[in-house]
Order: structure tokens, then C-alpha cells, then sequence
């Protein structure tokens, strides 16, 4: 699937995923949707790597992440035989992600994890603006991101659980030829927005030493400024002791932990720049073995 204005964007080689997020302050509510071409976060997918190539189309999955008074929350990867997508759609085994004109359409379909449950319904993501930039991560340049639709807006239509809300909301991709925890230590990533404006901030520490830091600023209008937030905000430790931080023009709070694992948080901040989704990652965490046991207990396998 290549978004409009993208065409031939993205390589057909390593993994691929696409990212939406959704924040509404007045509810409370937010979600994130993760298509994966190549499950990053997958066991089964690290193991084929490290024996000879892997086809990352053996190693689907999509994550939904409810956040708020009703949360909810599932990760399903899925065989090849689930995967069909095109220019216009990609679709994993009962969930879909289509281009509908301007908009990006997520109709999903999905069973909880690990208590049972169902998320399903429909995520309309309206793009303000489309920059059509493209930014390499590392170094080496097997990491790249495209800011589709940094400027948004999303209304969340849910039948199960029974959500409705709308929000500021942001989509991304990005593609990797190899393991992120071959390139990159850790690193912390956000994005905050308003109205008129999404600030991106990328912090990553590759293997070799920091990479440089990325930041822009995406208008409404579709312009692109570059901005680089001195002031930095340690994070509070998280209980499995992932340190994350983050940068800004100014103060930032924390107004609610979303996700807090072995290796990774996720979080909703507050700051000069509007609401701010935030994720810190820790790759050499992540790569330990008793991490990676701990994994398939928040999947569903669609394999049987």
C-alpha cells in the first residue's frame, strides 16, 4: 500500500510498518494502530533472521492499543496466506488499512490480548497537510521513516468496546533492511501537536554512537521547519527501569504512562508544542533473552 503522492516510496525488501496514533483531551481517549510488514517485536521473526534470510511477509501483525477511561489492547501476527494488499489497501487477516481518497481508513477487526475480548470498528484519518518528505534514521541508511500525514485529524468509531471520539492524530511509515536492534541502541521519539502544527522529534543512539538528532515542525500549511528543543525532561523510570526523556521548548508533564514494558514506554505527554504522544525504546533490553520470552504471552498467533 503506498500512500497518494508516494508512488513507489517505499522498497519491497525488509520490514515495513504503518503508524497512526489519535490523541482527544476532552475523553481522555487515545489509540494506536500498527500495521507490520515484518513484526520488529516478533520472536518467531528474530529466529528466522538469525538462521538465514527472512521474508518479512511470514511475519505480519496488527497492534491496536486503546488508552483512557476504556482501554483495551491486541497484537495478532499472521501467515502469509492473511497478507493481500495493493496499491490502495493492505489487509491483514480481518483488519484492513485502505486509502479512501484523501483519507486513510483503518476497519479493524481484532481479538484481544491476553484476556479475551474484541476490538473492532473503523478509524477515519483526515490529512491536514502531506509534506511528502522523506528522512533516513542511520548512518548506514537501511532506516527510513515518511512523515505521511503528521498533520491531522481522526474520528474513531468503535462497536466493540463502544467508543467515539475524535482528536489530533498523526500517520507515519517506516522501513527497515535489517534488525532494529543491529543499528540502534535505544531512542526516544514524539510528536506533539495543535491545530496548526505537529512537531516530530527523533533521538536515537545508533550502535556506533548517537545518530544525528532529527527534529521538524509540519504545518497546517504544509511547510516543513526544522527545530532542534534544547531543553530536555528526564521521564520517570519506568517499573521495569526503562529511562526515556524528552525534548522540548518548555516544561513538559506527564499526563498519562500508556505503556510501560521490558523495553519500551509509551506515554502522553503535555508541553509547549500541544499533546504529545512519546515512545522510548530500549534496544539492548529488547534483546536480551528472558525479553524476548516474555513476548509471545501479549500475542495471538493467527497460524492454527
Amino acid at each position: 500500500m503506498t500512500p497518494p503522492g508516494f508512488a513507489d516510496a517505499v522498497p519491497l525488501d525488509g520490514y515495513t510498518w504503518w503508524y497512526l496514533d489519535v490523541l482527544d483531551p476532552a475523553s481522555g481517549q487515545g489509540l494506536v494502530v500498527i500495521f507490520l510488514l515484518g513484526n520488529v517485536f516478533s520472536p518467531r521473526y528474530a529466529r528466522a533472521r538469525k538462521q538465514n534470510p527472512a521474508d518479512p511477509l511470514d511475519f505480519c501483525a496488527v497492534n491496536v492499543a486503546l488508552y483512557g477511561p476504556v482501554r483495551a489492547w491486541a497484537m495478532t501476527e499472521h501467515p502469509p496466506a492473511a497478507v493481500v494488499r495493493d496499491a490502495g489497501q493492505l489487509t491483514l487477516g480481518a483488519s484492513t488499512l485502505t486509502w479512501d481518497g484523501d483519507d486513510l481508513v483503518a476497519r479493524l477487526s481484532e481479538r484481544t490480548a491476553p484476556f479475551p475480548g474484541r476490538i473492532a470498528g473503523e478509524v477515519r484519518l483526515r490529512p491536514t497537510a502531506r509534506p511528502g518528505l522523506h528522512h533516513r534514521l542511520d548512518a548506514a541508511g537501511l532506516h527510513h521513516w515518511w512523515p505521511v500525514a503528521p498533520v491531522a485529524t481522526a474520528e474513531v468509531t468503535l462497536q466493540r468496546p463502544d467508543v467515539r471520539f475524535t482528536g489530533l492524530a498523526y500517520h507515519d511509515m517506516n522501513h527497515g533492511a535489517g534488525p532494529l536492534e543491529q543499528s540502534f541502541r535505544a531512542w526516544d521519539w514524539a510528536r506533539a501537536s495543535h491545530a496548526e502544527a505537529t512537531e516530530v522529534v527523533y533521538d536515537a543512539v545508533e550502535r556506533d554512537g548517537p545518530a544525528p538528532r532529527f527534529g521538524a515542525r509540519f504545518g497546517a500549511d504544509g511547510s516543513v521547519t526544522p527545530v532542534d528543543p534544547a531543553e530536555v525532561t528526564p521521564l520517570p523510570r519506568g517499573r521495569w527501569g526503562v529511562q526515556g526523556q524528552a525534548r522540548a521548548a518548555g516544561p513538559v508533564t506527564v499526563r498519562a504512562v500508556l505503556e510501560d514494558t521490558p523495553f519500551y514506554t509509551r506515554s502522553w505527554l503535555e508541553g509547549p508544542a500541544g499533546h504529545a504522544m512519546h515512545e522510548s525504546l530500549d534496544l539492548d533490553r529488547f534483546d536480551r533473552g528472558w525479553v524476548r520470552f516474555l513476548l509471545p504471552f501479549r500475542m495471538r498467533g493467527g497460524f492454527g
